[in-house]
């Protein structure tokens, strides 16, 4: 099955444009590219995040540091008895992120 034609994307495409009116996307706004169909206010938003985003590496070469300092005790600690191994109730910063990403 083919795209569906857009009139709107063909006579934008006959005159040159860059963009044109084509359907809304989730974000509420119409403006859409011609080439590749993608929302031009996402397309900026996004450029615009990447920017900042290269700007803050720029500005900080030694990359991102921590605000806190791991306690040596609980990063090395091996649980001598089953006992000592307690399912937290909260899930660990690695499942938490594994669950946003599902």
């Amino acid at each position: 099955m083919s795209r569906p034609f857009n009139e709107d994307r063909q006579m934008a495409i006959k005159l040159g444009f860059k963009t044109y009116d084509g359907a809304v996307h989730t974000c509420g706004y119409r403006e859409r590219y011609v080439k590749g169909g993608g929302c031009v206010h996402c397309g900026r938003r996004l450029a615009t995040e990447q920017r900042e985003a290269l700007k803050f590496v720029r500005a900080n070469p030694t990359g991102f540091t921590p605000q806190y300092e791991p306690d040596e005790q609980l990063v090395n600690h091996v649980p001598e008895s089953p006992e000592e191994v307690v399912d937290s109730p909260e899930p660990s910063p690695y499942e938490q992120a594994l669950d946003d990403l599902m």
